[in-house]
């Protein structure tokens, strides 16, 4: 065992080895591992205390890290440990001058420095060494004790040791050494505050100590200081031999004590050191001598040697924090010439392996996600080879993270006051706004002043923004209460707020934990930031706790150069808004669906038409008889008790109706409802074969679905006397379906497919879901198979489901709506107070479609709110206290639909009064309407041409832009048209509806517009820009050639045109004769 040494002791032997020499391979301790307990209990060759050396390319000590073994999930920590981990417990650095000699060692601890999470603490130096000119240490310090050495040449004379306070411990003077050697002197003088020693060593042919003796000092002989510095052997006081095997190598250390009364030694301790070749390394058990035999004590410990090879020395690993990715370093070194192959080499963070490297763009790679905040020291090092040789680990790398976590907001009390046997406070709050991962919370109770580490109240991690924070009395009413966020890299503690416990009051915890909302984050293109929400689905639950309504609305990420009204970053524009129906026993009935978007012109709204996405009846049991999906499929369910044992599915096109498959359920789980264990689906038809099918089904305790296997139908076929199969066999297997919970919570989902290339199953795809501090998060993955490389793909789009706590009676009560005769589509909302409220101060928000509208005001008695001028179309409101924190909220009235349906007049008396073509050859059609008559309020018109009889939703000629309300015209102009046959439709937009004219049909003219002069015609005379027409004239109109009014005048038979630029334009004069256009060019 060349590292154990036993001459001078721990100090001077580490000082030696770090000096030492290595060539290219060296045999050194590469891992010491401890096995049971102090109390001499094992476990066969399985180490408790595992310590990992590791060297530099120097061959010195450079960090050495320890952990324990876990055996299974730990009670005593928060963490979830798995059989087989390691827990770190300490990281040491070694520090070596530029002549190698060792300076300093910095220890890091990992301890509970997070409330009952550990982490890293501060390093701080442990041992530290000064040197002389020669490179001889002068100064030591190691622990508490502080030593000083004297030299004579190159050896070590004497050394003291004091304590932090100055205490003087004792003095070592050493003589007399072996001819011949620096580190063997047979007579050491030891002068103590306690006690004082003359130790005599004595060494074999080979310089190895085999005995020392130690004698307590007899007639000492004292300086004028009172320090002893001389004197005789007295008494023997105690005995330490070793002995060693044949080849050198240590075997066993003795130490005995002096009995005065027997005159003799007595045997005390005995280290054995034995060869393992299972640990690879030589096992030290200690042994201690009662009653006549050796009895085994303290920790048996495997010093394993490895050899190390010169050849993986690596100096160039660089560390580089990435931008815009919490706490994620990269690290990235080149291969030494000397290694040939690109295997993955190993990281390690803090001395701990953390995963290996990969090979991208010619360098070796590793990318460090979401580290805790704080300090770290990376290193990497080549796999062990298949002989065991190990190597020396990289130059290390530092980096310290210091990302700032917000911490939650808007701590308050839903309640406090008596609870149970005690008191408690009933505590909310919101979760930071922030991108980073949050774990879950703690709640700290009365931190006590310059305690950096308070305890916290919860047993486990609070995954949801409330908490009933339980107190045995109330001896003080006024509490100080701190909400600290668990972040996967790190922990923030709010303010401390003081609640005033109301002991008074009664605290009721009547609420249940729904799903309030589902984000949607990123998109399949991977235009959107991963941390972003691109999309919401809002629950609504109503007064009878029934799931009432759900609101889909997309994030945009600026404006929509596509529609009229400019929306900003991070605006929500509704998706789809589903509608659930129920009877009067509380069992849903029917589930509807209303789309908005592009379903007005250019404008968004919702559309008029309500789809039935599922419909329900039911047996008198209370049974599903039939269930209508997605509008278009049918099921039939057949009941024996509680268990559902056959389902028809039928495909249904308005009248017809076809089976698609027949599936009976058997094998029933005893004692459970309705898990089928087996079943079996036949085809309606020949001519679909992918529904014959064999499903077998596993459950857990809780009556999970854990797996699910398909099966095509095997060879073994029976059939009815028409054909029909009525049982088979089970074939090739197609599916299985595998869904993994850890308690109740599901965490992940996998499905495999059958590939006959293969001949296996393979993975197909895959969901992970994880806890967060609002729900869970659901992260899907598809397997891919490329040009050799296979892997799990990561989906660009997550979801994550947000729950909440829905607490009895906080809905305000019986909603009614009454017209408001005054305004046009306008009604009043009406609801009384909430049973039950949950601040001083509640606010009552109206919502219509889901969607906030604003907040109701108290009157006589009644929250009321106003809604006006509202388009028409299908509508339905509630009513909802506000919520006051993100992990509460309440359920609303009962929901009231309106529908307006009032009657909007279209244009009238649609012309055309010019048509023909222009100087370019361009086809020129104005047309002419007259607005309706109505009191109603006309924001504009549209203006549509061939509009087919299927298209449902068509796009207006003028664009984004209304034609003014003020000008009921229009100039098309066309280069060229397919067909001269054309229909025209205007539609005038109301501030609650749109209304069409039917298609008016009208054919171009390809004869020339008409240029007229004074000279031409006689009865329209056009001099000194005023035109005059010989006629009875109701109206003149000019327009420019875009079709921009541009003069009119009425009841007259002249109009100016002296304001107007030089260029063409048309002249529309209305007669009683009709209408009569003409082309003026003012010159």
């Amino acid at each position: 065992m060349k590292q154990i040494y036993t001459k001078f002791g721990f100090l001077v032997a580490a000082l030696l080895f770090a000096v030492q020499c290595v060539v290219a391979q060296s045999a050194l301790i590469s891992k010491e591992l401890t096995y049971g307990d102090w109390m001499g209990a094992t476990t066969e060759h399985l180490p408790t205390l595992i310590t990992t050396n590791y060297y530099d390319a120097d061959g010195r000590k450079a960090a050495v890290f320890s952990g324990r073994l876990q055996l299974g999930d730990s009670e005593t920590t928060p963490e979830v440990e798995q059989e087989g981990d390691i827990r770190p417990e300490t990281f040491s650095i070694y520090e070596y001058s530029k002549t190698g000699k060792l300076l300093n060692v910095y220890l890091r601890k990992y301890r509970a420095i997070y409330g009952k999470y550990s982490g890293w603490d501060e390093a701080s130096i442990v041992e530290w060494y000064k040197y002389d000119e020669k490179d001889r240490p002068i100064k030591g310090k190691k622990d508490s004790d502080n030593f000083t050495y004297e030299w004579s040449g190159d050896t070590l004379v004497a050394e003291t040791d004091t304590t932090d306070r100055g205490t003087w411990e004792y003095t070592k003077r050493h003589s007399d050494f072996v001819p011949g050697t620096k580190d063997c002197p047979r007579r050491t003088f030891q002068t103590g505050k306690y006690n004082n020693y003359i130790i005599d060593n004595e060494y074999d042919a080979k310089n190895r100590l085999v005995c020392r003796m130690t004698y307590k000092i007899a007639n000492p002989v004292k300086n004028e200081a009172g320090a002893i510095i001389s004197g005789e052997k007295g008494l023997p006081y105690m005995k330490q031999v070793w002995t060693y095997d044949a080849f050198g190598e240590l075997q066993s250390e003795v130490t005995s004590y002096w009995n005065n009364g027997k005159e003799t030694f007595e045997e005390n301790t005995k280290q054995e050191y034995v060869w393992s070749e299972e640990d690879g390394g030589v096992m030290v058990t200690a042994y201690q001598y009662s009653l006549g035999k050796w009895v085994r004590f303290g920790y048996p410990k495997a010093y394993v040697e490895s050899v190390y090879q010169k050849t993986t020395v690596l100096e160039d690993l660089s560390l580089k924090v990435m931008e815009g990715e919490a706490n994620t370093a990269m690290l990235s070194f080149y291969l030494p010439d000397a290694v040939e192959d690109a295997t993955p080499w190993e990281v390690y963070r803090n001395g701990e392996y953390i995963g290996d490297t990969q090979m991208s763009a010619g360098k070796m790679v590793y990318i460090d996600s979401e580290v805790m905040n704080g300090k770290w020291t990376y290193f990497v090092k080549a796999k062990p080879q298949a002989n065991g040789k190990e190597a020396y680990i990289s130059n290390m790398v530092e980096v310290e993270f210091n990302t700032e976590l917000p911490a939650v907001t808007k701590v308050s009390t839903v309640a406090s006051g008596r609870y149970d046997e005690g008191y408690a406070y009933h505590l909310v709050w919101d979760a930071p706004e922030t991108n980073l991962t949050i774990k879950g919370y703690n709640v700290i109770l009365n931190p006590k002043a310059g305690n950096s580490n308070p305890p916290v109240q919860n047993e486990t991690l609070i995954t949801a923004p409330t908490y009933l924070l339980q107190i045995g009395n109330a001896e003080q009413l006024d509490n100080n209460i701190i909400i600290e966020t668990v972040y996967n890299v790190g922990f923030k503690k709010s303010e401390p707020m003081v609640f005033t416990l109301d002991t008074e009051n009664t605290v009721t915890m009547d609420y249940q934990e729904r799903l309030k909302a589902v984000y949607t984050y990123g998109d399949m293109m991977g235009e959107s930031d991963a941390n972003t929400p691109t999309k919401v689905e809002t629950y609504y639950y109503d007064c009878n706790m029934n799931l009432s309504r759900v609101l889909t609305e997309g994030y945009l990420t600026g404006d929509d150069p596509d529609t009229p009204e400019v929306e900003e970053k991070g605006d929500k524009l509704p998706v789809s808004y589903l509608m659930y129906y129920y009877d009067e026993e509380g069992r849903l009935t029917e589930v509807k669906e209303k789309k908005y978007g592009l379903y007005s012109g250019y404008d968004k709204v919702w559309s008029n038409e309500i789809k039935t996405l599922q419909a329900f009846t039911y047996d008198e049991e209370g049974r599903v008889l039939t269930e209508l999906s997605d509008g278009t499929y049918l099921f039939e369910y057949t009941w024996e008790g509680d268990n559902k044992v056959r389902e028809v599915k039928k495909s249904q096109s308005g009248t017809t109706v076809k089976d698609l498959y027949y599936m009976t359920y058997s094998n029933f789980v005893q004692d459970k409802v309705n898990l089928p264990q087996y079943a079996i689906k036949v085809a309606a038809s020949a001519n679909l074969p992918a529904n014959n099918r064999i499903y077998e089904m596993e459950y857990d305790a809780l009556g999970n679905l854990c797996k699910r296997t398909e099966y095509k139908h095997g060879t073994n076929v029976e059939k009815d006397e028409n054909g029909n199969i009525i049982s088979a066999d089970k074939g090739q297997i197609s599916i299985q379906e595998i869904w993994t919970y850890q308690g109740e919570n599901l965490v992940e989902y996998e499905k495999h497919t059958w590939k006959s290339a293969a001949n296996a199953l393979v993975p197909s795809s895959k969901t992970i879901y994880t806890p967060t501090a609002r729900g869970v998060m659901m992260q899907s993955y598809s397997y891919t198979s490329v040009a050799g490389t296979e892997g799990w793909t990561k989906s660009a789009v997550r979801t994550e489901n947000v729950n909440g706590y829905y607490y009895k009676d906080s809905n305000p009560q019986t909603l009614a709506v009454k017209e408001l005769t005054d305004s046009v589509n306008s009604i009043n909302l009406a609801s009384k107070s909430a049973l039950t409220t949950y601040t001083s101060e509640p606010v009552y928000e109206v919502y219509r479609n889901g969607q906030l509208l604003g907040v109701a005001e108290r009157k006589v008695g009644k929250f009321q709110f106003d809604d006006y001028v509202v388009q028409n179309g299908h509508w339905d409101y509630f009513i909802k206290v506000k919520s006051f924190a993100d992990g509460i909220d309440f359920y609303t009235t009962n929901v009231v639909e309106q529908e307006f349906n009032t009657p909007l007049p279209a244009a009238q008396n649609i012309l055309f009064p010019m048509n023909g073509k222009d100087d370019e050859g361009n086809y020129t059609l104005t047309v002419t309407w007259e607005a309706p008559e109505t009191d109603l309020q006309i924001k504009g018109y549209n203006i549509f041409t061939d509009i087919k009889s299927y298209t449902k939703n068509p796009s207006p000629e003028n664009g984004l832009m209304l034609i003014s309300p003020d000008t009921c015209q229009y100039n098309f102009v066309w280069q060229d048209v397919l067909r001269t046959d054309k229909t025209v439709c205007v539609e005038v937009v109301y501030n609650i509806g749109k209304v069409k004219t039917d298609n008016i049909p009208v054919t171009l003219s390809t004869l020339p517009l008409a240029v007229h002069s004074v000279n031409q015609n006689a009865a329209w005379i056009f001099q000194k820009d005023v035109l005059t027409i010989n006629a009875d004239v109701l109206q003149i109109q000019v327009f420019a050639v875009n079709g921009t009014l541009v003069g009119e005048a009425t009841s007259t038979s002249c109009i100016s045109l002296a304001h107007l630029p030089k260029g063409v334009y048309l002249v529309s004069a209305k007669t009683s004769c009709g209408v009569e256009t003409r082309k003026i060019v003012r010159q």
